[in-house]
């Protein structure tokens, strides 16, 4: 492979040693999502350190509103045993879990995106948005655990 991407640097011509046409803009798509100057990496680090900071507040909300939603079982009734306790303690763990998973993974996918200079900002915003994701289909579980509709 290395010997074919040698050949390619060195060939004048639009073709790759296997005879496939090359795009010429290509090379330019790939540098415009890269930031090049050093402003633009600091403000995209600040902005992303600010925004990871408001998913951590954000987990932070969400799992507090997580420890709520077991007391739909109290709607149950003691003689008539008629909720799924198992699928409501399987849906109050699904928040948290999610949320530390997703918070490392924010974490990573920024460290990732800042050694290759791409935008890393819309990474914590997707990290909210999965978490909110997850309390919805924690609320969805709990609703069908004790004999409602999903939603």
């Amino acid at each position: 492979m290395d010997e074919l991407r040698r050949l390619n640097a060195t060939s004048d011509s639009l073709d790759d040693p296997l005879g496939n046409p090359v795009d010429p803009g290509r090379g330019s798509r790939l540098r415009d999502r890269r930031l090049a100057s050093p402003e633009a990496r600091s403000v995209d680090l600040v902005v992303s350190v600010i925004l990871t900071a408001l998913q951590v507040a954000s987990s932070a909300y969400l799992i507090f509103l997580n420890v709520f939603l077991p007391f739909a079982f109290d709607a149950c009734g003691y003689p008539l045993p008629s909720c799924d306790y198992t699928l409501g303690t399987v849906a109050s763990f699904i928040v948290p879990l999610v949320s530390v998973v997703v918070l490392l993974a924010t974490i990573v996918v920024i460290v990732r995106n800042r050694a290759k200079s791409r935008l890393c900002w819309w990474v914590p915003l997707a990290g909210i948005a999965l978490t909110v994701v997850a309390l919805l289909v924690a609320i969805g579980l709990i609703n069908i655990a004790t004999g409602g509709p999903p939603l």
